[in-house]
């Protein structure tokens, strides 16, 4: 900070009353996830069929998610720890078993208080686990061990579980299944490439059919006895014989199937493109794909109950549950399962906030209302900022080269433009339908129409950029250089570079107060918030804030600026009227985004780590609706002069906190820097002034028509507005 403006502000501080403090509090949360915790990474599924309920095993966030299959509704989500990973329920004894890859041990959990009864330490690496509930026997494969536990659970209520033992299968066993009817237990084997039969009345290897496939997942048709398993690696699904062994069938599905299970009674397998978003529907007599059905992002594993004749499919990286209905092979609804909320953009005309989730490459629309998820909608890779225009959001794919468009009413992705490599920043300058995009990678803006759907041009700036902004008043667009210490000015209109903002630091972050015409950036390497001129785009004040800010936002009516950052994991507000932070709270644990909504004064965060939105409340008095004794003019303000342009005369409106101060000036110069006219500052009246300029220089004489520069200056501090003289 300059020293002669901290001299200025302390003595201002002693003689005048304090500007009101920002009165910031977190009034309340959005949830995307279940109130229970979020739910990352589902892997597997299985339902409680009598009563339709579903249990979702959740392998990053450590927990199972329980859902009512009928209503889709979260009724709870249960902690356990570890890496699970497979799940099965035994219906009768209301049992559900989940195994922990990482630790060697199973948890069983009682499906009726939802609580964790029990756990069953295992061989290395249990994946898979089917039950027999006609014999009581569990099956657990070993992927480490290259074989199947097999576990006697007849006894659960009496804690009296009990080991039978371990059979021997091909190595890296993966998927397993039961046919209680004719009690064999199927398993998948992976590098080993076959498909083991178990004989359950003595639990001991019956055959194995090697396949030249590695194998993933695998089911069983109880009407047919045919075994299905997927090979992932070329997008097959074979067909074995599960009574005798020997493979039947051989059937390409392309993509990367993984999950799989059968409908015995129409004689249809489901299988999931775990790299992709549909499920093949394959018709067992005929072995042919008879329909596929969109779902969610890495679809890993489907279940289906026959009874009420609906499929649930758990998508690994979208974090949602599909449910399907077997009759018509249509997606019904998905149950949001988890979130990791980060860029936010609220649309004030519409009452909506967008939210991106970059590792589950989705977008979600809340109300901002009733704060309810209106819709959803998977992109590109890693979405990283966005917008809303004209009825689509435009999304930024950072781990691609393209913007997805999506229409805000059906969430259907309409469009994805092409453009560089890694777009990060995006804004739309909305008078004239135009979309701006800075890519990091090489380093160009690209301008899309934003109607058409069609890059216009694009510009070369040889330099990576990240944060992008537009000035909606004049159409100005600001991007940072995250590795240059330059803040790059276009003009949205003519499409020309007008400027290059020399900031002295790397900056990211970027927003606009138009109220002021002031632009603020944030510095993480240097952990302060750079104000620029809007008028002469000249470096105005530095902020200290607190450790790596992140993100930015602006309340234009009550001049607060709002800064995430993101090592210290704190928030500081800084007052717009004296560049100083007025506070700093702590909101949430690895905030990502933020944004303002200007009607409401309500500020959001989110919080990746949660899976929540925070919504703050700022109660601060805007200067404007303050008493006349309470009134404290900007610090620092120049007006723009009116008319501009002119022909004899213009008026100049200004701000100051006192008249008297030392090392004050007003001046107009012209293009060449000379100084035409120093202007002489009136007695003022509550800090507000104005000068009026004749058009004559200091010698008296008439100035040509022109563009001319007036400065306020207080030490070394200035404001420049331009003036434009016709005769």
């Amino acid at each position: 900070m300059r020293t002669f403006f901290l001299i200025l502000i302390t003595a201002l501080t002693i003689l005048f009353p304090a500007l009101p403090r920002a009165q910031v509090a977190v009034v309340d949360t959005i949830r995307l996830a279940p109130h229970q915790g979020n739910a990352l990474y589902p892997v597997s599924v299985c339902v409680y069929d009598e009563y339709n309920m579903v249990y979702v095993a959740n392998q990053q966030s450590s927990n199972v998610t329980v859902i009512d299959g009928n209503t889709g509704q979260v009724q709870e989500v249960i902690r356990l720890g570890g890496q699970p990973y497979g799940i099965c329920v035994h219906n009768e004894d209301n049992y559900v078993f989940v195994t922990d890859y990482g630790h060697g041990r199973v948890f069983v959990l009682d499906a009726l208080y939802n609580t964790i009864w029990d756990t069953i330490s295992t061989p290395d690496g249990p994946w898979g686990i089917c039950v027999n509930e006609e014999t009581d026997y569990l099956y657990v494969a070993c992927f480490g061990a290259d074989c199947v536990a097999v576990y006697n659970v007849c006894y659960t209520k009496s804690h009296n579980i009990y080991q039978v033992g371990n059979i021997p299968v091909p190595e890296e066993p993966l998927g397993i299944c039961v046919n209680k009817m004719a009690n064999r237990v199927y398993v998948a084997s992976h590098s080993g490439k076959a498909v083991s039969i178990i004989d359950g009345s003595y639990n001991s290897l019956h055959s194995s059919t090697p396949v030249n496939e590695k194998l993933r997942g695998i089911c069983v048709d109880e009407a047919t006895d045919k075994v299905y398993a997927t090979g992932y690696d070329d997008g097959a699904m074979l067909v074995v014989d599960g009574m005798n062994g020997g493979l039947l069938d051989y059937i390409s599905v392309g993509g990367k199937p993984w999950g799989i299970d059968a409908d015995s009674y129409q004689e249809r397998i489901y299988v999931t493109d775990s790299e992709g978003q549909e499920i093949w529907v394959v018709n067992g007599s005929t072995s042919e794909v008879m329909d596929t059905i969109r779902v969610g992002k890495n679809p890993r594993s489907v279940y289906l109950n026959p009874y009420f004749r609906k499929g649930f499919v758990a998508n690994r990286q979208s974090n949602d549950l599909s449910i399907l209905d077997m009759e018509t092979l249509t997606k019904e609804a998905d149950v949001l399962l988890g979130c990791w909320p980060g860029h936010l953009r609220v649309d004030e005309a519409t009452r909506r906030l967008y939210v991106s989730d970059a590792p589950s490459d989705k977008i979600l629309a809340l109300d901002l209302d009733d704060q309810q998820v209106l819709g959803t909608a998977i992109v590109g890779s890693d979405p990283f900022e966005l917008v809303s225009h004209d009825g689509r959001i435009f999304v930024a794919n950072s781990g691609g080269n393209f913007i997805s468009v999506v229409d805000d009413e059906t969430f259907a992705v309409l469009d994805s433009i092409v453009v560089g490599d890694l777009p990060w920043g995006l804004d739309v300058y909305r008078d004239a339908h135009r979309l701006f995009v800075a890519t990091f990678e090489p380093g160009d803006l690209w301008i899309v129409d934003a109607v058409a759907d069609t890059v216009m041009t694009s510009v070369e700036m040889a330099l990576r950029m990240e944060g992008l902004a537009v000035h909606q008043g004049d159409g100005r667009v600001y991007v940072t250089c995250p590795e240059e210490e330059i803040v790059q000015v276009f003009d949205g209109n003519s499409l020309a570079m007008v400027d290059t903002c020399w900031v002295g630091t790397k900056t990211q972050a970027i927003c606009i107060d138009r109220e002021s015409n002031l632009i603020y950036a944030t510095s993480p390497y240097e952990d302060k918030v750079v104000v620029i001129d809007g008028v002469d785009n000249e470096v105005l004040e530095e902020v200290p804030v607190g450790s790596r800010p992140r993100d930015i936002c602006v309340l234009e009516s009550i001049g607060r600026v709002y800064v995430l950052n993101g090592g210290s994991e704190d928030i500081s507000v800084i007052d717009c009227t004296n560049f100083q932070v007025v506070t700093e709270l702590r909101v949430a644990d690895r905030a990502q985004g933020i944004d303002a909504w200007e009607e409401e004064r309500r500020i959001y965060v989110s919080s990746t780590h949660e899976g929540i939105i925070y919504v703050l409340q700022d109660e601060t008095t805007p200067v404007s609706e303050l008493g006349p004794s309470e009134q404290v003019p900007f610090s620092f303000k120049l007006d723009q002069n009116y008319p501009n342009p002119f022909n004899s005369s213009t008026h100049i409106p200004f701000s100051l906190l006192r008249e008297d101060l030392p090392d004050v000036s007003l001046r107009v110069y012209n293009l060449l820097g000379q100084v035409v006219r120093q202007l002489v500052i009136p007695p003022l009246e509550d800090g507000r002034g104005m000068v009026t300029w004749d058009g004559r220089d200091d010698a008296g004489k008439l100035v040509a028509s022109g563009l001319y520069l007036c400065r306020l200056e207080v030490g070394s501090l200035r404001r420049t507005r331009k003036m434009v003289l016709l005769r």
